[in-house]
């Protein structure tokens, strides 16, 4: 059975995660094909996630050294 989706090609956050490795528009032929690209997707999150958090806690440490001074 074989299921087609469309994706909005113009949409950041399918760009983004292209851009990560992970390409959500890509054929997925077996199981295997599958799991390699769910993997690649949690992945992606996941560091998304990280930078997400490194970023506030740089923004955070920005806002008390400026209100410090």
């Amino acid at each position: 059975m074989k299921l087609h989706i469309v994706f909005d090609e113009n949409n950041p956050f399918f760009q983004l995660l292209k851009l990560m490795g992970c390409d959500l528009s890509q054929e997925v032929m077996n199981r295997y094909d599958a799991l390699l690209l769910g993997m690649a997707f949690i992945f992606a999150v996941v560091m998304l996630c990280i930078f997400c958090k490194f970023f506030y806690n740089v923004m955070i440490r920005m806002t008390r050294c400026a209100s410090a001074v």
